[in-house]
């Protein structure tokens, strides 16, 4: 039997047997503590913040199983676009150095995610709650994305 994998979650309590969970750590947001597994990353919601470039030099150094949740969101506001990418590029490079994968947010900004994603080849990336049309679906996972499901995407 496959198991139910959890790729993104915030909660501290054990996952039942059948359940293989992702704790997933905002960094600079939640306090990390490595119970693995575990993805770690600066989320676009957080590019604003002052002390970013340190978070990605402490990001370089966690013990984590996957980065993210990475990526952009053109709905929030307010946000600072150029931000939100150059933490996206930053936290890929770090991803591909380390032959990581990525656990994306990706919120009416599908066209750029692909295009950043084009740049890490050997980057393997998972859509987290994805929304997007039957043909952005089929066009990600040709490109070789895994696609979550939340409530949100039925």
């Amino acid at each position: 039997m496959i198991p139910f994998i959890d790729i993104h979650t915030h909660a501290l309590r054990t996952a039942p047997p059948e359940v293989i969970a992702l704790r997933s750590l905002r960094l600079g947001c939640d306090a990390v503590r490595p119970t693995h597994p575990f993805a770690c990353g600066i989320h676009p919601w957080d590019a604003g913040r002052p002390d970013a470039e340190q978070l990605l030099e402490q990001l370089e150094g966690l013990p984590c199983d996957a980065i993210g949740e990475i990526g952009l969101d053109r709905a929030r506001t307010p946000r600072d676009e150029e931000r939100q990418r150059l933490l996206f590029n930053a936290q890929l490079a770090i991803a591909a150095t380390r032959r990581l994968p990525v656990v994306l947010h990706c919120v009416r900004a599908f066209e750029e995610v692909m295009a950043l994603l084009g740049h890490y080849p050997a980057v393997r990336a998972v859509f987290h709650g994805f929304i997007g049309s039957p043909q952005q679906a089929a066009r990600a996972v040709a490109a070789g994305c895994s696609l979550s499901f939340g409530s949100a995407s039925f």
